[in-house]
């Protein structure tokens, strides 16, 4: 049979019964007739003869025994280190008053992550009924639907419940155990092992010999060696492990010469101050994990268990000699991992300086160790990611063409632990700057598609080095690329800023601008700002300064921050500030002195390299009601959405500035509108003659009446290849768009697919013959 009796049972000493002595000289015959009563014989039963023969059977066997010496002797000690083992005589109260704790601590966790994982699924949720509502014909797209409404009512409710559930959790895990729970869990360990035993005996003894006889040649020398093994173990009393009781109610200092993480956390032996290597671990301190880091490395992607993420973490902060006091909160993420460090002296910055090297030395990607510091000097809350936060987040929502204000906050995207980043930027100046390859563009994209879904404000992109806004510039008002044109419409802007308060008092607005399609805002977005002339970045100051409370905006972007480049030191004063990859004193330019002390990390994020993206379009911002330094990632759009949007929203038609502002900001400044509209009339006209009419054309030719526009792409080609060789499938899509064909819609069974994309040809002949 195989029983399974843990190493280092104590044992209480027992005194052994004493037996009658056996007289060895004697043969069971004369014993037997001596004892046998003669017949006749009036003499009452001997108390040897009532006790029966089952009694006398047991005591004969103990006498055996008794004989045996050394082998009585060890069968004696298992029997009591057995019996002891049950009875839990090996754990002392403060070892159950720890799993008590352990206990609380999981199951406060679990709920925890169950909210948190519920907020995440809501958010979701939401991001998919607003594009639902988006597309429903009755949609007003002044407020939300009640889909939304009832979503984001669940929302709140559930981070009430989070909130109250962490705060009822740190009451909770301050407590001492009762006298009932520490004899619960007593109980619990001891029917637990009496479990262990009854399966080790019936499954090795009877069940496994039953299915296969053969396995008793398995079963039977287990059984001999746990036995042999149960009566070998020195019998050793229970004692106190202080190290083993959490720390979370302050019960237990610290052992002199050692880590006092070591009392919160369960560790494979003493870590001494001076960074020394911790030694074998008793057994049963530390829990199971699938695969145990061995002493001196640190390996957390490895680990699947609180302790030991915790364990990793503690290990690679000593060593690099921060003075840990003590991990507490240690959760695990989709991601990885978040804890709250407590040092004993110094401030955050000592674990911000060794952020590279913890990376080192836990084997992550640069950047993903990341610490943040709290409003408690001693306290930093440290997220350790072995894989991509974002690849968790919700996809962006697609909004449809003027169902936005300014004034309503949108969905901008989201921060690494899944919060939704929603702002407004209504009255907002602000800068972007993230050096090549940090995001610049698409952190631009994410507020632009964002601006140019709103009904009530003007978009004008500024951009010498003339890419604009790319894929989504139909969708606004004006893009200007000549250093003259900029110039020229910063300084009209300028002086619309100065002179819409006047307009005010007269409509009835009160001190601030209220944008409506009919005084809508004006917000210019202008990218690699240093490229722009002095005069450009004087006009550009002052209307940061005075364009506030009318509405007339600016949002720069640059690859650098510092004055050299920019030209003055008006970004560390604006109301919106975001910052993707960059340099060190590009975060100290922006955030001020000291930022990098406080967590403001964007110099650690890494910018695009060669085919990786790394951390495009992640960036730390500060503006808009957040001021916490923790990554966000902008809602990511790429080519064809965009063109697809920027086709949406210039079929709707886009938001033009008031013939009032256009007047105050001169005739030159109006000019550039009338100009640019027209040459944007002219253009589409052109495309129409020309796309339309050649689309039209190849597709009667082959007789369809429908057609992806892959296929309409290489219909063209082989026609016309004189005009459309080497031309994109894309941009042929983006050349019908702007002819005013729409974008592709569901065709049916086409070219193998059941419901594909493309084009139909008599919805291509009526956008013909509404543009002629």
């Amino acid at each position: 049979m195989t029983t399974t009796v843990p190493a280092g049972i104590p044992a209480q000493p027992e005194q052994p019964p004493t037996a009658p002595a056996v007289d060895l000289t004697k043969t069971p015959a004369q014993d037997a007739g001596h004892d046998q009563a003669v017949p006749g014989d009036d003499a009452q039963p001997t108390e040897e003869e009532r006790r029966g023969l089952g009694s006398r059977l047991k005591e004969q066997a103990k006498e055996a025994a008794a004989a045996d010496g050394p082998l009585a002797d060890h069968l004696r000690r298992a029997a009591r280190n057995t019996r002891s083992w049950l009875r839990t005589d090996d754990l002392t109260t403060e070892d159950v008053a720890a799993a008590v704790l352990e206990d609380r601590r999981r199951q406060h966790q679990a709920r925890e992550t169950q909210l948190r994982q519920e907020l995440a699924r809501i958010s979701s949720q939401i991001v998919t009924a607003k594009r639902t509502e988006t597309t429903r014909a009755d949609n007003d797209p002044h407020r939300d639907g009640p889909e939304v409404v009832a979503l984001k009512g669940r929302r709140e409710l559930v981070q009430a419940q989070l909130e109250e559930h962490q705060h009822v959790a740190s009451e909770t895990l301050a407590v001492p155990p009762t006298d009932g729970e520490l004899t619960r869990a007593r109980w619990g360990r001891k029917a637990s092992r009496a479990a262990t035993l009854l399966g080790g005996i019936v499954g090795g003894g009877v069940l496994l010999p039953v299915q296969d006889p053969r396995l008793l040649l398995v079963s039977v020398p287990a059984g001999l060696v746990a036995l042999w093994r149960a009566g070998s173990i020195s019998p050793t009393p229970a004692t106190a492990q202080p190290q083993q009781v959490a720390a979370t109610f302050g019960q237990v200092p610290a052992q002199p010469g050692t880590v006092a993480a070591d009392a919160a956390w369960p560790s494979p032996g003493a870590t001494t101050a001076d960074g020394a290597e911790p030694g074998t671990a008793p057994a049963g301190v530390i829990p199971a994990d699938p695969a145990v880091p061995p002493t001196g490395t640190f390996p957390i992607a490895q680990v699947s268990t609180p302790q030991w993420a915790g364990e990793c973490i503690r290990r690679a902060l000593v060593k690099e000699g921060v003075p840990v006091a003590e991990i507490t909160d240690v959760q695990q993420q989709p991601w990885g991992w978040t804890c709250k460090v407590r040092i004993s002296e110094g401030t955050a910055e000592a674990i911000i300086k060794a952020a590279p090297d913890l990376e080192t030395l836990m084997d992550l990607e640069t950047g993903r160790c990341i610490p943040t510091p709290t409003k408690r000097r001693a306290v930093i809350d440290l997220k350790v990611a072995h894989t991509d936060p974002f690849a968790f987040v919700p996809g962006p929502p697609r909004r449809a063409p003027k169902s936005m204000s300014i004034k309503d906050k949108a969905l901008l995207g989201y921060a690494m632990d899944a919060r939704p980043l929603e702002m407004s930027l209504y009255g907002v100046q602000g800068a972007i700057v993230a050096g090549s390859g940090g995001g610049k563009s698409a952190n631009i994209r994410t507020f632009a598609e964002y601006l140019t879904a709103c009904r009530d404000t003007v978009v004008v992109a500024l951009d010498p080095s003339g890419v604009g806004l790319g894929p989504l510039e139909d969708a606004a008002a004006l893009t200007l690329t000549t250093a003259e044109e900029i110039e020229c419409f910063l300084a009209g802007m300028h002086q619309v800023s100065l002179k819409r308060p006047g307009l005010l008092s007269k409509q009835r607005m009160g001190t601030e601008w209220q944008p409506s399609e009919q005084w809508p805002a004006l917000v210019a977005i202008g990218d690699e700002w240093p490229q722009t002339t002095d005069a450009s970045k004087e006009s550009g100051v002052g209307i940061q300064l005075t364009g506030r409370k009318v509405c007339t905006q600016l949002l720069i972007a640059s690859q650098f921050a510092t004055t050299d480049y920019i030209g003055s030191a008006i970004i560390s004063n604006l109301a919106l500030q975001v910052l993707g990859p960059c340099r060190a004193k590009d975060v100290v330019e922006t955030f001020g002195g000291g930022a990098i002390a406080e967590g403001w990390l964007p110099h650690r994020l890494v910018p695009k390299q060669a085919d990786e993206l790394n951390d495009v379009g992640k960036f730390y911002l500060r503006g808009g009601g957040y001021n916490e330094p923790i990554i966000w990632r902008g809602n990511w759009y790429d080519d064809a959405t965009c063109l697809d949007l920027a086709a949406e929203r210039a079929a709707a038609g886009v938001p033009q500035l008031d013939e009032e502002s256009l007047r105050m900001g001169g005739k030159e400044f109006a000019g550039l509108f009338e100009r640019y509209a027209a040459a944007r009339d002219r253009a589409r006209q052109a495309a129409a003659d020309t796309i339309l009419s050649d689309t039209i054309t190849v597709l009667r030719r082959e007789g369809l009446d429908r057609a992806r526009t892959e296929r309409i792409t290489e219909l063209l080609t082989e026609a016309m290849p004189a005009v459309y060789q080497g031309v994109s499938v894309d941009e042929i899509g983006r050349r019908l768009r702007g002819a005013g064909a729409g974008g592709a819609v569901k065709i049916g069974a086409v070219d193998g697919r059941t419901n594909a994309n493309g084009y139909r040809l008599d919805d291509l002949v009526e956008a013909h013959d509404a543009a002629n």
